[in-house]
């Protein structure tokens, strides 16, 4: 993504982390427009700045960062987020059918890590384009939120305000007071915490600290791109390879790319001795040939790891503080096997504007309050499921073991039972899977089709897969 140069983070108020207010009573003086505030100048963040300014708000991004610069790789954008940013602005989808390349013309598949056989394929582009929607887009996260800040800046030159990390803030009956860590205090009528897993705001909504609550995924990634082109990338825009207690991802990404993810069942802070690739080779060595040649495809110098964390949903706490409110990963954490945790930040950025956009310039507390409950009845729902349905693949996909225990079961063909019934589960649910997830949340009379073009079949679709140990 354009992502940001961080600095150094500093001591929050202890008031913070057990959500009480310190900061003095402001007076808010009535201005012409709703005052939006958003922690966190992501690809949420910057999506629902765009949308709410479309809308006639007043709005102002706070980034930690001190500047945008390049850095993360290619993000699938599905067909139910991509929709989403074509209603909101079609400078958006021209940008992502300019640079990107479409993958929902193309099956995705699991296959035997071992054995290199097909467990199964399955189809992206049907339910989508069973509901109108446009072909699921891959894009380098670096150009898809250069369009989505040009797109803010735009509409506000002045919207994106580097070298502000939100800390806290402070409710009121007539405003909001946004801490940042610099000391200084704004005033916004609400306050957007779109500021990712470890969020600030959220940490002060729940009263507590903000790497607390998360839990381990049991799951360390290891990923980078090469330069790779697949024997049948024409038909096959991503596959799975699966093995006991981890498993392989090879996503082509387009200009003779591919994107792989390395997932190790592993405790959380192992570290890696030596060489990654090396390690790697060692891990997956007699796996299908396509897998080492991507491995040996790769500089070392590429090859980035992490621990990887998810939250529950939030059901007791909520997603809502009076004139606060939390977006994407903030509100909703999830393991990155279906590919829809920008997707869900998407949807929710569109819902929470029209939520918002049916608030006047003088709206009193109750009307923002009631604002932001119709955003999370909306959205709570739904998230809740897609975390489930990302947690419930992660689990599958760690209890895979065909043929990997050998000995008796293989000579009595367990595993072939294992994959015929698997297969058949796997593939037969998917499309309900797919069905759910590929929804229009564009308003019927508002709708536009899909008239976004197919890119060239050189492609990237995101299957991140992560799984929880016994």
């Amino acid at each position: 993504m354009l992502a940001f140069a961080t600095q150094p983070l500093l001591g929050r108020p202890k008031s913070l982390s057990t959500g009480q207010s310190s900061c003095p009573r402001r007076r808010q003086t009535v201005v012409a427009s709703l005052k939006v505030a958003v922690a966190g100048g992501g690809l949420g963040g910057l999506a629902v700045a765009g949308a709410l300014l479309q809308k006639g708000f007043d709005v102002r991004v706070y980034e930690q960062a001190s500047s945008y610069k390049p850095f993360g790789g290619p993000i699938q954008v599905q067909s139910n987020a991509l929709a989403l940013l074509q209603d909101i602005n079609e400078s958006l989808t021209r940008a992502i059918s300019a640079d990107g390349t479409a993958t929902g013309n193309r099956k995705s598949g699991i296959k035997d890590g071992l054995s290199d056989a097909w467990y199964c394929q399955f189809d992206t582009g049907a339910p989508a384009k069973k509901r109108n929607l446009p072909l699921t887009h891959v894009i380098d996260r670096p150009k898809l939120q250069e369009a989505l800040a040009k797109f803010v800046i735009s509409q506000s030159p002045r919207a994106i305000r580097t070298s502000s990390r939100v800390v806290g803030y402070c409710n009121h009956a007539d405003h909001v007071d946004v801490l940042l860590e610099n000391g200084t205090t704004e005033s916004a009528d609400v306050l957007v915490g779109a500021d990712g897993i470890w969020s600030s705001v959220r940490a002060q909504m729940h009263g507590e600290d903000a790497r607390s609550s998360a839990s381990y995924s049991g799951y360390h990634c290891f990923t980078a791109t090469c330069k790779y082109v697949s024997e049948d990338v024409d038909e096959i825009s991503y596959k799975i390879y699966l093995g006991k207690k981890q498993y392989f991802v090879a996503s082509d990404v387009g200009q003779g790319r591919v994107q792989w993810y390395a997932f190790l069942g592993r405790p959380a802070g192992s570290e890696t001795q030596g060489e990654k690739l090396g390690f790697l080779s060692s891990k997956f060595d007699g796996w299908s040939p396509e897998v080492q040649e991507i491995l040996n495809a790769t500089e070392e110098g590429e090859v980035e790891a992490r621990d990887l964390y998810d939250r529950a949903p939030f059901v007791r706490k909520g997603w809502i503080d009076e004139r606060v409110v939390l977006l994407g990963d903030a509100a909703h954490p999830m393991m990155p096997n279906l590919g829809q945790g920008g997707c869900m930040a998407f949807e929710d950025a569109y819902t929470l504007a029209s939520s918002l956009g049916e608030l006047g310039s003088n709206a009193s507390r109750d009307q923002v309050h009631q604002a932001l409950e119709r955003y999370q009845r909306k959205r709570f729902g739904r998230t809740a499921i897609v975390q489930g349905l990302a947690q419930m693949s992660s689990n599958l996909l760690f209890h895979y073991e065909r043929l990997a225990t050998g000995g008796v079961q293989a000579f009595l063909g367990w595993g072939v039972f294992w994959s015929t019934i698997g297969s058949v589960i796997v593939g037969g649910s998917m499309p309900l899977v797919l069905d759910f997830l590929y929804v229009n949340l564009v308003d019927a009379t508002e709708q536009r089709t899909s008239d976004i073009p197919e890119s060239p079949t050189k492609a990237w679709a995101t299957v991140k897969a992560s799984s929880r140990q016994n």
